[in-house]
């Protein structure tokens, strides 16, 4: 989901020596998703592009030995919280390019080789409005990387990010029947993470489809969803789950970490609310978290100040993250 900018200086806080172990791949074969604990590595100017989609830090035109340094780059500011996984998105254009194909290979195998498990999300065009621009190509897209890692473990697919565009049964028997059945995709679907319904924001219909049951489910949440205390946001996210907890992870959530908010106290302010109220939720249902964005270089959301040091934007918010992830 796209956020909304702001100017302000960034903060500089010095690192925290808190840290959490990353889960080992034992608990990462787990069917309870509580074990994700991530960040999304997403384009600056977000990730609904018709080209390629260059994650912060860098550029097209960028080495493979860039491509790799930026990786451990990330990979280096993650594990240092406790972070296990990195999301990514991709499209089209970014297989199709034979050179970023490449390049988008080397940072990924990077991230791995650190120790990290990568979710390959397909993104929307510019267009934004839900729905596959072309479905040929995005056969072609999804077969191309399953040609390479259908059988590593440590990557994950998520067929279509935020499907807002689609009714539920169109979504489930036009886009995940044919991706899970009939595309000759091979990776497990224990390794699929299917996207709700609407902006990946209500599970109730994917995860009582019989089809789909060893699929993950991806769940949405924002803070401009809705206003309301700590409890508010806690029943808020569960009435979305609708008892799909098991399977369920936060693909993206997160609020203003540049504005000095907060986050370790209690307050009206609904931004603090929600992250209090959603990671509470979270942890009390053993769901894992992705926060949107990690890194994306000028989101006023944004848990690291850039790509290039390691110092976040908030100490509060990167604190109650790590406390109930």
């Amino acid at each position: 989901m796209k956020m909304h900018f702001r100017k302000n200086p960034s903060i500089k806080i010095a690192l925290s020596a808190l840290a959490v172990a990353v889960f080992t791949s034992m608990s990462a074969n787990a069917t309870q998703m509580s074990w994700v604990k991530g960040g999304n590595w997403a384009d600056d100017g977000d990730n609904y592009q018709s080209g390629v989609i260059i994650p912060a830090g860098l550029s097209y035109g960028c080495t493979t030995a860039q491509a790799q340094s930026k990786a451990d780059q990330i990979a280096s500011n993650l594990s240092y919280v406790g972070a296990n996984m990195v999301r990514l998105g991709i499209n089209p254009a970014c297989t199709s390019d034979s050179y970023w194909w490449g390049i988008m290979q080397a940072y990924i195998n990077e991230l791995v080789a650190k120790g990290f498990y990568v979710t390959i999300a397909c993104w929307d065009g510019p267009d934004k409005d839900g729905i596959i621009n072309n479905w040929s190509d995005f056969v072609a897209m999804w077969q191309t990387i399953d040609s390479v890692y259908n059988a590593n473990w440590n990557i994950w697919y998520t067929p279509f990010n935020e499907p807002h565009g689609y009714s539920a049964s169109s979504l489930l028997n036009n886009v995940y029947y044919p991706f899970c059945y009939t595309m000759n995709i091979k990776k497990s679907q224990q390794r699929i993470i299917l996207a709700g319904t609407g902006y990946d924001d209500h599970l109730a219909s994917v995860g009582a489809d019989s089809r789909f049951t060893t699929c993950k489910l991806s769940q949405h949440i924002y803070p401009y969803w809705g206003s309301g205390s700590e409890s508010y946001w806690q029943s808020f996210l569960n009435g979305r789950i609708a008892g799909y907890q098991d399977r369920a992870v936060i693909t993206e959530m997160g609020a203003p970490a540049t504005t000095g908010l907060n986050y370790r106290a209690t307050s009206s302010d609904n931004n603090v609310c929600f992250i209090r109220g959603v990671l509470q939720e979270a942890h009390n249902l053993g769901i894992g978290v992705i926060y949107w964005p990690s890194h994306r270089d000028g989101d006023s959301y944004r848990l690291f100040v850039d790509t290039v040091g390691g110092q976040w934007t908030n100490w509060s918010l990167m604190t109650e993250l790590q406390s109930l992830w």
